[in-house]
């Protein structure tokens, strides 16, 4: 009887992260432990420290392609308001396998010792960093003047704290401000609110 053919190293590390993506949306960071991720992944936990190398890799990856809020926004064709206040209203589904809310990562972990300061280094890199430059393109497109790189990085931060709020609101308050039948009415002031937030009066 010929042995099954070996897992790619390539699928092992998908089927880790898909595994970690779903235990980490519904656990704590400290009680998400690796080798419950290896067997819901069906492998050995030593795969898992090969693949990822650590647990606190394997989270950073597990948030990026939760997210995937890097390459989201560099790609973006509209000004960031526009495309910000119509993701608010779509499907709140991980970019990469659409299998939870990437938002119920934040929640579990948030207060996480280990977890918060990793969370917050993404937000730093992969969510008001593109968000500061992408503002900067849109200026520089529109033949505005430049506003100093502080400045930016304060508005950027500003925006990202608007929608990381209304998540929040949705997610651990249960309050929805932005359900379907509101969309007509509050994607234009979301727009508002984040644009105030991004561009000073000119």
């Amino acid at each position: 009887m010929p042995e099954p053919a070996p897992r790619s190293s390539a699928a092992t590390r998908q089927r880790i992260l898909r595994a970690a993506m779903i235990r980490f949306a519904r656990h704590p960071y400290e009680d998400a432990k690796l080798r419950d991720i290896a067997a819901d992944a069906e492998i050995d936990v030593a795969m898992v420290h090969r693949a990822f190398g650590s647990k606190e890799q394997l989270f950073i990856e597990v948030v990026r392609a939760a997210f995937q809020a890097r390459s989201m926004i560099e790609e973006q064709v509209d000004p960031p308001e526009q495309a910000f206040a119509r993701e608010i209203f779509d499907p709140q589904l991980d970019r990469t396998f659409g299998l939870v809310d990437p938002m119920d990562i934040v929640v579990h972990s948030l207060s996480s010792t280990q977890a918060a300061p990793i969370l917050r280094d993404f937000i730093l890199d992969d969510v008001i960093g593109p968000i500061a430059r992408r503002t900067a393109d849109v200026r520089g497109e529109a033949g505005k003047p430049a506003l100093p790189p502080q400045i930016v990085d304060e508005r950027a931060a500003l925006a990202a704290a608007c929608m990381t709020g209304i998540a929040l609101f949705r997610q651990v308050l249960k309050i929805d401000l932005v359900g379907d039948d509101r969309r007509e009415r509050l994607e234009p002031l979301i727009r508002a609110v984040v644009s105030a937030a991004l561009h000073p009066a000119d």
